[in-house]
């Protein structure tokens, strides 16, 4: 199943500046993943090239029929055939590139998503950072066919596209973080990582410029219903853009996200735990570094029931009966193997006792953490979490069949309203719980909705 199928002629060529010339196909899968076919009538001089360069980055270039020049240069060969007829060479490419050379003062940009849908309306459009952006769903041939094929197999498709317009060309280069940043964003609406599968700057309706990338990570198909629903998308960018750009580096969000990402896409619940427990501690770490007001709280302060002089008390009284110990132990060695304590060392000692004893639990971090972002938190959920988390931690199983899924769906539930209060979203969500997985009949149940709704 293609998205994009053109033609024209082209060459190939090694490390070694030797060639192979001929027709030139260039395929998109629906998947975003691009082929590019060869075909040569030199039946032995391709074979030889194949043989020499099978693992070697190669560079192909070339022009379509109307002048369009397309380029790659880290194409990979993966197969040959053809035994009767032309010699096909058929490679993978992480991107093709199509130029044009006229330049326009302003362009729109529009780029292809994998794996972020439009439910209910077949357009969105809304205002970001000054530039008017515009979300649409892709018409794509036997659409019900290949959604069905993507759920069964779940491997991502192209839905949707994100159009920028009236761009001035000398903003392009900028406008390139602005455009990751608002992926970032539409794929935490999406609950799963949504990419580019091309990017296009375009004229009225010509293209200046196209290019087809490859998805880097074997992301699945979303199998969840959007966090945010399509009437509150707008929204969600405008709020959340600029927390996301501040906090995006500092508070390690991309790596958050993608924990979570990874964990939703899998439905095994040891490495699903793992994921979202990972995503947790990140969350957690961030929070702590990220606030010097809570830092001390985060490393330092005991947390609970007691308070700072029965601590004080205590551990005073700990660290002098294990120095004490220490001490006897040592008047027992023999003669000439004392172990020579000094005051400095003991002071040490006391210190790091003390730290010990202060250090407060997971459980106090976390809901200090939840406090504080302003997250609506059920105690009960959090100490389920954190049982589960160190039985997997310290045991290295679950002790009973079923243990965990529960948990599990309430720490995805946590991190998501953790993400959604960081990045100062207000408005309305789907909360994360079984109903939000997709069913076989999806297709039919978004009909409907869209029906309803117009």
């Amino acid at each position: 199943m293609f998205l994009t199928k053109i033609s024209g002629m082209g060459k190939i060529t090694d490390p070694f500046e030797h060639e192979i010339q001929g027709e030139v196909q260039l395929e998109q899968l629906l998947n975003g993943k691009i082929v590019v076919k060869i075909s040569s009538l030199n039946t032995p001089y391709a074979n030889d090239f194949w043989k020499r360069n099978r693992n070697q980055l190669l560079i192909l270039e070339g022009a379509l029929e109307n002048q369009c020049k397309f380029r790659c240069d880290s194409l990979t060969l993966t197969s040959i055939s053809g035994a009767f007829g032309p010699i096909v060479l058929c490679c993978s490419a992480p991107y093709v590139c199509f130029v044009n050379k006229r330049i326009s003062e302003y362009v729109d940009i529009e780029v292809s998503l994998t794996n972020f849908r439009c439910k209910l309306r077949k357009s969105i459009e809304f205002e970001l950072n000054g530039f008017k952006c515009k979300l649409e769903k892709k018409s794509l041939p036997e659409k019900n066919q290949k959604l069905a094929h993507a759920r069964n197999y779940h491997h991502p498709i192209v839905e949707s596209t994100l159009r920028v317009n009236a761009v001035k060309v000398s903003e392009i280069e900028q406008l390139e973080k602005f455009i990751d940043d608002v992926i970032l964003q539409l794929s935490i609406v999406s609950r799963g990582s949504c990419f580019i599968t091309t990017i296009c700057i375009i004229d009225g309706e010509e293209k200046l410029y196209h290019k087809m990338n490859t998805p880097e990570l074997p992301y699945k198909y979303s199998s969840l219903e959007n966090l945010i629903h399509d009437e509150h998308i707008p929204q969600f960018l405008n709020q959340t853009l600029t927390p996301l750009q501040n906090k995006s580096t500092d508070w390690k969000i991309v790596y958050i996200c993608d924990y979570y990402f990874h964990s939703l896409s899998l439905s095994l619940l040891w490495p699903m735990s793992l994921g979202i427990l990972t995503a947790l501690e990140s969350l957690k770490d961030s929070f702590y570094e990220n606030n010097p007001d809570e830092e001390e709280y985060g490393r330092n302060r005991m947390a609970g029931k007691i308070s700072t002089a029965q601590v004080t008390k205590m551990s005073g009284a700990v660290r002098d009966y294990v120095i004490e110990q220490i001490c006897k132990q040592n008047e027992k060695l023999p003669s000439g193997k004392k172990i020579a304590i000094s005051d400095a060392e003991k002071a040490d000692f006391k210190a790091q006792i003390k730290g010990l004893i202060q250090r407060p639990s997971y459980k106090s971090q976390l809901v200090r953490m939840f406090e504080q972002l302003g997250v609506n938190f059920d105690l009960k959920n959090v100490e389920d979490i954190i049982r589960v988390r160190n039985r997997i931690i310290h045991t290295g199983y679950y002790d009973a069949e079923g243990f965990g899924w529960r948990e599990i769906r309430n720490a995805i539930g946590l991190v998501e309203k953790a993400l959604l209060c960081l990045l100062e979203y207000t408005g309305e969500f789907l909360p994360y719980n079984e109903l939000v997985w997709l069913t076989p009949n999806e297709d039919a149940k978004e009909e409907t909705l869209q029906k309803n709704h117009q």
